[in-house]
């Protein structure tokens, strides 16, 4: 992704949606799919865990959550591109 000049209406415009901001993520962390995991390192077994509905999760308290999740197939952890940044928890 080649560097930008972003200012906070062109932001908004770019990322509509809490699915679109962990896209916008992910590209910028990653340039798209991980390429190891954030836990063990491990490079080959990443898949993108799909949410039943196909478009969001169930939280703990009940409310929806478009966070994208992955799971590595190696340590069998789940993580996102906020896993081991200073966003993460």
């Amino acid at each position: 992704m080649a560097q930008q000049e972003f200012s906070i209406r062109k932001l908004a415009d770019l990322v509509p949606t809490e699915a679109a901001a962990y896209r916008f993520l992910e590209e910028l962390r990653w340039g798209g799919d991980p390429t190891a995991c954030p836990k063990c390192g491990g490079m080959d077994r990443c898949h993108f865990l799909t949410p039943a509905n196909g478009e969001s999760r169930k939280t703990r308290t009940g409310s929806k959550s478009e966070r994208r999740v992955w799971f590595c197939g190696h340590c069998r952890k789940q993580f996102s591109v906020l896993t081991d940044t200073i966003f993460h928890g």
